[in-house]
Formats: C-alpha cells, sequence, structure tokens
C-alpha cells in the first residue's frame, strides 16, 4: 500500500487517497523496504528518518511516499517471488496517483529501495518509464544493500518484464 509521509507529524499516514496529502507542484521520492525480517507489519523506523532527511533538505517541498508490503516480504511470504506483483502493485497506484485530474503530475521522481525493495524499485522504473502516463521524469534511483542475488537470478526468477503491458 502507498503511504504519504506528514511532516507536521512525523509519521506515515496510511490513506486510501493519497492525493489528499500530496502536491502536485513538489518533486516526489518514493521510499521501498525490502524483506521483513521482524513480526511487524507497520513500515520500519529507517523509513521514517530518510522521509525526515529529505523533507529537511528540500526545504519542506517534497512528497515522501512509501510502499508498504512488510506482510509480502516476509521470507515465510516468499518476499523474492513477491517482488514482480509488489512492483506492478506499487507502479498501479503510482499511476492512479499521478494521473488523477487534481494531480496532473509532471515533476522528477527519486526511488530508494532497500534489499529486496532495491529489486522491486528497479522492475517498477521499467513499467513507469516506458509506459508514458504521466510527463513525470525519474531522475533519481538510489540503491540501498541490494541482495546478492543479483540481477541474473532475478530474472530468472521472475521473468523478464513486460514493459509493453499497459499499467
Amino acid at each position: 500500500q502507498l503511504e504519504v509521509y506528514d511532516h507536521e507529524t512525523g509519521l506515515w499516514v496510511s490513506t486510501a487517497k493519497p492525493v489528499d496529502l500530496f502536491n502536485p507542484d513538489f518533486p516526489t521520492t518514493v521510499i521501498v523496504h525490502g524483506w521483513n525480517t521482524t513480526e511487524s507489519d507497520e513500515l520500519q523506523p529507517w523509513t521514517i528518518d530518510i522521509a525526515w532527511s529529505v523533507t529537511k533538505r528540500e526545504n519542506y517541498d517534497v512528497n515522501v511516499l512509501a510502499w508498504n508490503w512488510m506482510e509480502e516480504a516476509k521470507k515465510e511470504n516468499g518476499a523474492p517471488e513477491n517482488i514482480k506483483k509488489q512492483a506492478s502493485l506499487m507502479t498501479q497506484s503510482l499511476h492512479n496517483l499521478f494521473s488523477d485530474p487534481t494531480v496532473n503530475y509532471s515533476q522528477q521522481i527519486h526511488l530508494i529501495g532497500h534489499s529486496f525493495g532495491a529489486h522491486l524499485i528497479v522492475w517498477g522504473s521499467l513499467k513507469l518509464i516506458q509506459n508514458e502516463f504521466c510527463n513525470c521524469k525519474i531522475t533519481q534511483i538510489t540503491l540501498l544493500d541490494p541482495p546478492e542475488v543479483g540481477w541474473v537470478w532475478l530474472i530468472f526468477q521472475v521473468g523478464i518484464p513486460d514493459i509493453s503491458e499497459p499499467i
């Protein structure tokens, strides 16, 4: 699920309508966590630290979003096998947000992925780049501690992304 960082409270806000907390005039950073080794389904505290740092660096003129797939990222739930599905779900959520008539988004996007989240954002970014559903631009991708499994393994496990499929 897509969550929005509220810089006033310093917390993630789960909302069915992220557009309510989204400013289409600001660039956007999307944070994606990786493997969940905890019992919790809450986003880890490090995501708040990064959201706060990005917000402060941009003088509060930035949208910070997180893709929460904590339940699906648990080892027993097959985290690696869920990457393709989660990338598609994240891409669809971003598509819905950016194509909302009240948004008409055309700003820069920075994707940050940790662990298996690094694989998820690369997979998702291929879809975002190829399917021009908005005038937005992915200008930066940051991969934090991607698993050593490598891209060959990932492609073997989940296949090469079919970027011709519509979002």
